[in-house]
């Protein structure tokens, strides 16, 4: 037990030849609770001191530190908190280290750092006897990190920026407030019309560095041409770059013609047929076929894609289209229920997810709806609207599939536009068929 002893009469291991009470220690270690001399004064100069935060008005805990040494195996963070708990011991932090057998625990005062000490100092908790010493406060770690940066360009340890020792100790001066000031909102002193002078100069300059490097144009809101939108930039002060950019897609022209002919084909229009476009965005695929039908009904609920297909509508100097906005669900019953047309056709073409199950519904009920054409950007998420069509749970006559396509929209990625026709099956049909052949 020898080492033990001298271990609890000397927590920092380094008198094991001297008898000491825990007050002697602790009244001895007091003079450890700053960091030493030398440390303090390397850290000062650029960094400012990496220490220096324990020495200003606002409370930390950090200069009531100690560090508890020999912890049994295994043992968290909750294990330890317990443990002090249950000896009238109340931290205020406690930091462990993977499978390490030490842990660092602040105090909110010295007293309560001192009580500790005295009570925990050569107990034993689970075979081990635990020992304890003052611990060095962290170093801030803005500071340190600037420091090290500052190392690392002058290529020495200890390098400090090109600044004259006036410079320095002005420095070293400023409150602790300006001190955060200076680290978090550099800019807060400069006049705010001049922040945005230099954040417009250094967006102007990797704008133009971004765009001068490009074979697309600037994209115009008027003529609808180009490409580049909007560029927004974000940087740090480590001079680290963030960049948003809005790109106005470059569309797939030959290989939507190709989708829009299929479409068309499918769909076996003709003057006395009604289109009822689902989802139908800008109304482009409506919009196409106009012209080979007699009405066109577009449903969509984005209201800016609602107002740009009314815009399109009229370029093309159509008068048999007409858009509502609303949900599919909502507004599409209620727009099948009120055509009044021997040849109906529902172009759809859904978001990714697929077609609400209430859309479904009605296109079911709809015994006067005989052809679906079904545009999925993802067929694999709208397996339920192929299941649902089909199915014989719900009411009215089903629909079959009858032919699919794919049509490769973006080359180079593994997206493709999917296309299905699905026609009603009339069973009076087959039954005359069957009888027929009979």
């Amino acid at each position: 037990m020898t080492d033990v002893a001298a271990d609890k009469n000397d927590p920092a291991g380094s008198l094991p030849n001297t008898e000491k009470e825990p007050d002697d220690l602790i009244d001895e270690k007091n003079q450890e609770n700053q960091p030493a001399a030398a440390e303090e004064k390397e850290g000062e100069g650029a960094a400012g001191g990496v220490y220096r935060y324990i020495k200003g008005d606002l409370f930390t805990s950090e200069i009531f530190k100690v560090e508890i040494q020999n912890l049994p195996k295994y043992i968290g963070f909750n294990d330890l908190k317990k443990f002090l708990n249950k000896h009238g011991i109340n931290p205020h932090k406690i930091k462990l280290f993977n499978k390490q057998m030490f842990a660092f625990v602040t105090f909110k005062n010295q007293e309560e750092r001192d009580k500790a000490m005295k009570a925990v100092h050569g107990m034993q908790w689970k075979s081990k006897v635990l020992s304890v010493r003052l611990a060095k406060p962290k170093a801030d770690p803005i500071l340190k990190k600037r420091k090290q940066d500052e190392e690392a360009e002058g290529g020495q340890p200890g390098a400090k920026r090109a600044a004259s020792s006036q410079e320095v100790e002005e420095d070293e001066e400023e409150p602790l407030n300006i001190q955060i000031a200076n680290a978090v909102t550099p800019l807060w002193n400069v006049p705010y019309e001049e922040q945005l002078k230099r954040k417009e100069k250094e967006v102007e300059g990797v704008l133009q560095k971004l765009t001068r490097t490009t074979p697309y144009a600037v994209y115009s809101p008027e003529t609808y041409e180009g490409h580049w939108r909007q560029l927004t930039v974000r940087t740090t002060r480590i001079k680290q770059t963030m960049a948003i950019v809005f790109f106005n897609p470059q569309t797939n022209t030959p290989a939507a013609e190709v989708l829009y002919s299929a479409v068309g084909e499918w769909a076996q229009l003709d003057q006395d047929s009604t289109v009822l476009d689902v989802c139908c965005g800008t109304g482009t695929i409506g919009i196409s076929l106009a012209k080979r039908v007699k009405k066109v009904i577009g449903i969509e609920l984005c209201q800016e894609a609602v107002e740009d297909a009314k815009s399109n509508a009229e370029a093309n100097g159509l008068t048999n289209v007409e858009f509502h906005c609303g949900k599919a669900e909502d507004v599409f019953p209620t727009v099948l229920n009120a055509v009044v047309s021997p040849n109906v056709t529902a172009i759809v073409d859904p978001p990714r997810a697929g077609l609400h199950s209430k859309v479904v519904l009605a296109i079911r009920r709809a015994e006067h709806l005989k052809r679906l054409v079904y545009v999925a950007c993802n067929a694999k998420a709208a397996m339920n609207n192929f299941i649902e069509a089909p199915s014989n749970r719900v009411k009215g006559a089903p629909f079959r599939p009858v032919r699919a396509m794919a049509v490769d929209l973006f080359p180079q990625t593994m997206h493709c536009e999917t296309i299905l026709l699905f026609e009603r099956v009339d069973y009076s049909s087959n039954t005359d068929t069957q009888t027929t052949e009979s």
